[in-house]
């Protein structure tokens, strides 16, 4: 017991501590975790419920499950699949009363729900849904005060929804930010936001700050990266070797953020890239394993990062990549 005690209060002082020992005189060393670094994907061997080829759609981690929801084959669904691994596939059957079939929404975890926001079939929509499982859905609002909206992005910060730019009914482009605690009122932060007119762009949250980076608009392909911590003050953060893409994905592992694929107006990327202060970028591999795509989805699940379905070009894929 007085081993114990002694070794404890030598682990709590110190991470490498010179001079505290066992009775035997061997030092303790109490080396730092390094964290996790993702070098390669594989792409997983699937089973269960068959994937479509999909784009614009939405994966996320909910219940201790990925759940795919929504998306583009060749016509717009709201079907649902979720899985414990990334590899086995379950599709969902709803009971009762769902969100119609769409792409180019949001779907994010909030007081203890899933949510789906908004997004397009053949037309802009501004409803918005909560489940608690799943299987159970509830129309929060028929129409949200943030009107018909797509290609934008959502947050979770300081217990609210926050919402940022995107495209409405007719395609215009807008560089507003709004705000909900409930997700069924929407208040409007500002509608000039310093990020400038910005759709098909990712948001996250890192470092007790919102990040807004890449995305399209005015005719531009964005290689810039916005930070707020209340959503009205925006500061340009100076960056180094971040591509200018849109419909990208940005994974935040806790201590990392990484950059994976998307394209500009004409080429799609295999970008395989690694930031720890959200500002300097650099390359984890030249090529990475997964291939070139955009319009796909990347999340943090149970210690790695999973790549879903996307596009090149014409073509969708209905492929998971797991990392190591």
């Amino acid at each position: 017991m007085r081993n114990f005690f002694k070794n404890l209060f030598c682990l709590g002082t110190c991470l490498i501590l010179f001079g505290c020992s066992n009775d035997d005189g061997a030092p303790i060393v109490v080396v730092p975790q390094t964290p996790k670094q993702i070098t390669q994907f594989t792409q997983n061997t699937l089973s269960g419920a068959v994937l479509p080829s999909l784009v614009y759609h939405q994966m996320i981690g909910f219940n201790n499950k990925l759940w795919i929801i929504g998306g583009l084959t060749d016509q717009y669904i709201n079907d649902i699949w979720n899985s414990t691994d990334g590899k086995k596939w379950t599709k969902v059957t709803v009971s009762g009363t769902q969100f119609g079939p769409r792409s180019y929404h949001r779907a994010i975890v909030f007081n203890n729900k899933l949510w789906v926001i908004a997004g397009w079939n053949n037309a802009g929509l501004s409803d918005v849904w909560s489940t608690a499982d799943g299987v159970h859905w509830t129309q929060e609002t028929a129409s949200a005060a943030f009107g018909q909206r797509y290609a934008f992005d959502v947050v979770v910060f300081n217990n609210k929804l926050w919402l940022f730019g995107g495209l409405d009914n007719s395609a215009v482009e807008y560089d507003d930010v709004w705000s909900s605690t409930d997700g069924i009122t929407w208040t409007l932060v500002t509608n000039t936001a310093e990020f400038g007119l910005r759709r098909d762009h990712q948001a996250f949250v890192f470092n007790n700050k919102m990040w807004i980076s890449g995305g399209w608009g005015d005719g531009n392909t964005y290689s810039t990266i916005y930070s707020s911590t209340n959503g009205v003050n925006w500061t340009l953060e100076t960056t180094s070797n971040f591509n200018a893409s849109a419909v990208h994905q940005i994974v935040n592992t806790g201590t990392t953020l990484y950059l994976l694929g998307g394209r500009d107006f004409t080429t799609h990327f295999d970008t395989f890239k690694k930031s720890t202060d959200g500002k300097n970028w650099t390359n984890v591999i030249a090529n990475s394993s997964f291939t070139a795509r955009s319009g796909h989805q990347a999340v943090w699940f149970n210690n790695k990062i999973i790549i879903s379905a996307g596009r090149n070009g014409g073509g969708y894929f209905n492929d998971v990549w797991s990392s190591n």
